[in-house]
């Protein structure tokens, strides 16, 4: 319930935003970090399962340019075109990731790591398909204006306001697809073979099915992040995300935190927006990235958002009487102690 609770004022307070601010700054830095909570969201789950993953930028690449392809050379809607550029993300990875889930551990991580490399050689070597190093050559359009049921208006991408409510509204769509997949059989699943595969395939369980579904379902939520970013930027460049971009994705989710699907979300606005807004140390961005992740990890294994229920665990033991707190270690001990588990 609190969780829901946590949920419920994050999507009031995120949909306010617009009208907090209308400065295109503030507005864009809200919908960058929209798009990367989405990949973030889908990293978990292959976290989830014991995996890690830094190839999501390669599938917000693919999805980018199927969306824009679509769009330009065979005129579909950018409605039609979003959903089937994260089906084409989600097959590349059903193909990609049938053969390379059976590795396993740092193995794994090295294979999607290079995928960047490949997806962007491959681009640059078929110049007459996808544009080379130039982009795509075709005239990416802005989302088809939706028409009002009433009064007889219609709502068009001209602004960054109406972009960020689409994102927020596609974020709000991963969020749920996320905490429902937690709150399911399937999300059971993912943690049993995470903690142990030999013994969850000992009950029946196939592991490799389980760990190829989320995987795809990841990839399909980096194809549907990247093909809004190619209508909002109006532009598909194979450096349009780098490998940097998978790399930061990752480092989201484990110092946000994995046990929810909140700690994402924490991760990708505390990161991306504290270094956006303050443009000063951006030059450090990859430094403080990585000092920030050995600290999590060497004091909060559990991402930041363990800090909640550690918090409330100390502050419910402050509470004691001093007989029950007497035969306890002292404060700073127990907090140790907590950081351990």
């Amino acid at each position: 319930m609190l969780r829901l609770g946590s949920i419920a004022v994050l999507v009031v307070l995120t949909g306010l935003i617009p009208v907090i601010t209308q400065h295109p700054y503030y507005l864009h830095v809200a919908i960058t970090i929209a798009v990367f909570t989405i990949v973030s969201l889908g990293v978990r789950l292959v976290l989830i399962i014991g995996q890690w993953t830094f190839g999501q930028a390669a599938f917000m690449t693919i999805g980018s340019y199927a969306s824009a392809m679509l769009v330009g050379h065979l005129g579909w809607s950018f409605w039609a075109a979003m959903p089937m550029a994260g089906l084409i993300a989600a097959i590349a990875a059903a193909i990609f990731g049938f053969p390379a889930l059976r590795l396993t551990g740092a193995y794994f991580a090295m294979v999607t790591l290079v995928l960047n490399i490949v997806i962007r050689q491959i681009i640059l070597v078929t110049p007459e398909f996808t544009g080379g190093s130039m982009g795509v050559r075709v005239d990416i359009q802005p989302p088809d204006p939706i028409p009002l049921p009433f009064g007889g208006g219609t709502i068009t991408f001209t602004d960054k306001t109406s972009y960020y409510y689409l994102i927020w509204l596609l974020g709000l769509a991963a969020v749920g697809i996320a905490y429902w997949i937690d709150r399911s059989p399937m999300g059971a699943v993912l943690r049993a073979v995470r903690q142990s595969e030999i013994l969850a395939r000992s009950v029946g369980v196939d592991s490799a099915i389980y760990k190829l579904i989320a995987f795809v379902i990841a990839c399909f939520f980096a194809g549907i992040a990247g093909s809004f970013y190619a209508h909002y930027l109006i532009l598909a460049h194979p450096d349009a995300f780098s490998l940097w971009d998978s790399i930061y994705a990752v480092a989201y989710v484990v110092i946000g935190g994995t046990s929810t699907v909140l700690g994402p979300i924490l991760g990708t606005v505390l990161l991306i927006g504290g270094f956006e807004l303050l443009r000063e140390v951006s030059a450090y961005q990859t430094v403080g990235y990585a000092l920030i992740l050995l600290l999590v990890t060497r004091f909060l294994p559990g991402g930041l958002i363990s800090l909640g229920p550690m918090s409330t665990d100390l502050f419910a033991r402050r509470q004691r009487g001093p007989q029950e707190q007497s035969g306890e270690a002292g404060l700073l001990p127990r907090f140790r102690s907590y950081l351990r588990r």
